[in-house]
Parts: C-alpha cells; structure tokens; sequence
C-alpha cells in the first residue's frame, strides 16, 4: 500500500468504500467508454496493483485511483493517476495535484502520467506542467472464418 502522511488524500481500503466509489466508476465507465471494467479496478485494488485515495473530510463519494508502474525504457517509476472522480465536476486531479505530487516524490516516483480521453483533461495537465507523450488510436477489427 503507498502511504501518504499529513495529506488531505488518504489511502482507504476498497472494500469499505466500493459502495461509495462504485457510482463515479460507472459514470466514468460510461463518459470515458473505458476497456476496464468495474471488477478489474476492484481486483486491482485488492490485490494491491492500484491503490484507492478519498478526502472524506471533502466529499464522501470522490477518489483517485493511482497505479505505480516502471517505465518499460528506463529505470524510472511512474505514478499513473488511473482514475480519478470528483462529484463536483470539478477535476479530482487538478484539485489534488500537489498532493499527488508529493504523494509521488514520498514514494520513490520520478514521474507522475495521466491517461485520458479527455481533451480538457489533457488541456488540464499540460498546464500543470505535464508533457503530451503521444496519443492512442484505436480501430476495432472485425474477425474474419479464415485464420490468416
């Protein structure tokens, strides 16, 4: 579990929480049109390959979902923000970034990567000084009878 110390985020355990998350994760599900479905964010949470932070205090029903992960080129460690709800409306990355940042720093992060497809989002992150790496086309591909 990545721990965060004197922040407003705090690491909870998804099974106390998945009825209060559940709603936002369908709400993104639905808007985002994710390849996840809501059982791999569970699974992943429980088995400790992605961590679930709230801000109780703040709102009972957002979170952020975070994920670390090697970069596949260097020897660098990524904290990627995998998913994030707030029921304001307002950006939950946005509203937590600093935090997110020294939650990344604490635990041993070089880098921190957001994945979205959404445009304001992205807009959001490179003026926080995040960089656009690339973007992700995808085509479904019909399968033809005759196995090539």
């Amino acid at each position: 579990m990545i721990r965060s110390k004197q922040l407003s985020l705090q690491s909870v355990d998804v099974r106390t929480h998945w009825d209060l998350i559940k709603p936002g994760l369908q709400a993104i599900a639905l808007q985002c049109k994710t390849d996840w479905r809501l059982e791999d964010v569970y699974a992943s949470l429980v088995n400790g390959a992605a961590h679930l932070y709230m801000d109780t205090e703040r709102t009972e029903t957002g979170f952020v979902i975070v994920r670390s992960t090697q970069c596949p080129f260097s020897a660098k460690s990524k904290l990627l923000i995998w998913v994030a709800y707030n029921p304001d409306g307002n950006r939950a990355s946005d509203t937590y970034q600093q935090e997110l940042e020294t939650l990344a720093r604490s635990t041993g992060h070089s880098l921190m990567e957001i994945i979205t497809p959404i445009d304001a989002v992205g807009d959001l992150a490179e003026q926080q000084g995040y960089q656009k790496m690339y973007s992700t086309y995808r085509k479904s591909i019909e399968t033809t009878e005759e196995p090539i």
